[in-house]
Formats: structure tokens, C-alpha cells, sequence
């Protein structure tokens, strides 16, 4: 379960929206949800990424790495993720790692 957090807030309000939505113990999907925007599909791009299409917008997300980055003996994951909305043709890309936090639950590292 991949958390909100590598969502990219386009503005300040999406930023603090984003980080309510951790704080709330949320998934992506969950987040993205709660924007009016439904998992549409998901399809495979190679052994590392993934496209995921969703009513409001395209992600595209990309493992670029793993390895206990933070030495607290659990697998991290160093991810590539771009996002643009269906409404626009801009994209925004960013680097996220993110770790375990308990048992199926992930949460991003600042």
C-alpha cells in the first residue's frame, strides 16, 4: 500500500491536503479518492514501473532502487514518480523514498 505522500501537490493547499491525508493514516488511492478522482487501471511498463490511470489524470511510478536506506533493518524503496492531470499538459516529477512503518504500511521519508 504506497502512501499519499507520493502524490505531488500542485499548490500550498494540496501540499497541506496531502499531508492531512498522511497524518490520517491514508493510502494513495485513498487520497486520490477523497480528490474525486477513481482508479481507472493500471498497467505494467517494465519490471520497475507502472502507469496508473485515474479519471482526473495520469501516474507514473518507477522504482529506482531499494536497500535499507535509513539502517532500520526494513527495505526501502527509492521511487521516481510524474504525475500530470487530464486537464493539462504540464508534468510534475519528483524522487521520493519511502519505508515501512508496520506490517503492509509505507510512509514516505522527508
Amino acid at each position: 500500500m504506497l502512501p499519499p505522500g507520493i502524490a505531488i501537490g500542485r499548490n500550498p493547499a494540496e501540499r497541506r491536503e496531502l499531508k492531512q491525508a498522511e497524518t490520517d493514516g491514508l493510502s494513495w488511492r485513498q487520497y486520490q479518492e477523497l480528490c474525486s478522482s477513481s482508479l481507472v487501471s493500471v498497467a505494467r511498463e517494465s519490471d520497475s514501473a507502472a502507469l496508473f490511470e485515474w479519471t482526473r489524470g495520469t501516474s507514473r511510478v518507477e522504482i529506482l532502487g531499494h536497500g535499507d536506506f535509513n539502517g532500520d533493518g526494513f527495505q526501502d524503496l527509492l521511487l521516481h514518480v510524474s504525475q500530470w492531470p487530464g486537464y493539462d499538459h504540464s508534468v510534475k516529477a519528483k524522487a521520493q523514498l519511502v519505508t515501512r512503518l508496520s506490517a503492509g504500511r509505507l510512509f514516505p521519508l522527508e
